[in-house]
């Protein structure tokens, strides 16, 4: 009897000492990722806010991998939702800020009586830029990201847009076509939009090639990437897209002078000299940057010309 007593006894320490075990280990596992957490994420708790937010293939990407099993060992482990994210940014970051940013903003008082609409696409849709302080987020910036971040802000103009998902690399290799035929490509995309809907401002959205000096410039101690409107001169009705073109430039330069690089037409050999702005009156070729700009330089960018569109459609 003595004997079984005693076993009963080993057992149930062993029992206490494999649930401590379990218990410390985790303990160990949400302490560690506490700090992993708080030292990436401290660092640029705005910027990757936005990102989560603005980055569509990043949350899908997000989402396909929710339901493995490390996923649900942290569940169990640290009592966190991964399925919510925004509960893991509160959990994680300086708690009011995460408030700030997620509350519901009031829109600005607006000028636009009707709802003005706006359509956004890409010729170059990977046309990337700089990923510096984004290497440990597996984001990619580039001009489409930038595209869904002007409808983001956009919006809070009460300003539909819809930005164009379809993609110009897959239409290209789908016919056999090269890179030199992308704006072939975006005009199929361009034109299959039109046909079904009308909008009051188009925009091609690029990034340029140039040095981080030429394409970067300071307002009121904020970093911004700069802009240039491209207006292609080698069809009949060029000059309607040119004085659209220079209307835009000049509300920007007057509030903020440094921003734009200006207005420039090309035509002529060895340039596309259309950029499919025969297809509409509307239609503006924008430049955000180059590849050295950061996406929080394109971002503070991005609100001046979301406030541009704004005024110019409030006053057209």
């Amino acid at each position: 009897m003595n004997r079984m007593r005693l076993k009963r006894k080993r057992k149930s320490r062993k029992f206490y000492k494999i649930l401590l075990f379990i218990l410390f280990f985790g303990l160990a596992c949400k302490y560690t990722l506490d700090i992993i957490t708080h030292y990436q994420l401290d660092v640029s708790n705005e910027e990757f806010i936005n990102m989560i937010l603005d980055d569509s293939s990043y949350l899908e990407k997000y989402e396909r991998n929710s339901n493995n099993l490390f996923d649900k060992t942290l569940t169990f482990l640290t009592d966190l939702n991964i399925h919510e994210p925004i509960e893991i940014l509160k959990t994680f970051m300086h708690y009011d800020y995460v408030e700030e940013v997620f509350q519901e903003e009031e829109p600005e008082e607006i000028i636009i009586t009707e709802k003005s609409k706006v359509y956004i696409y890409n010729t170059h849709q990977l046309e990337k830029y700089s990923t510096e302080d984004y290497e440990n987020y597996d984001i990619t910036p580039n001009v489409l990201m930038a595209s869904y971040i002007l409808q983001d802000k956009l919006k809070d103009y009460n300003i539909d847009t819809v930005v164009e998902e379809r993609s110009v690399s897959d239409l290209l290799n789908s016919n056999g076509w090269d890179y030199n035929a992308s704006y072939k490509a975006s005009r199929y995309f361009l034109e299959d939009t039109l046909a079904e809907d009308e909008f009051d401002l188009i925009i091609d959205l690029h990034r340029d090639a140039l040095s981080k000096s030429a394409s970067t410039t300071e307002i009121n101690g904020k970093s911004y990437a700069k802009v240039l409107f491209v207006v292609g001169v080698d069809h009949d009705n060029y000059k309607v897209n040119l004085e659209l073109a220079k209307t835009l430039n000049n509300l920007i330069i007057s509030s903020y002078p440094t921003l734009s690089r200006g207005v420039i037409t090309k035509g002529g050999s060895g340039v596309n000299g259309i950029y499919n702005q025969d297809v509409a009156s509307n239609i503006i070729l924008l430049e955000v940057g180059g590849q050295h700009n950061k996406v929080s330089e394109v971002m503070n960018t991005l609100e001046v010309i979301a406030e541009i569109i704004h005024t110019y459609l409030g006053e057209t």
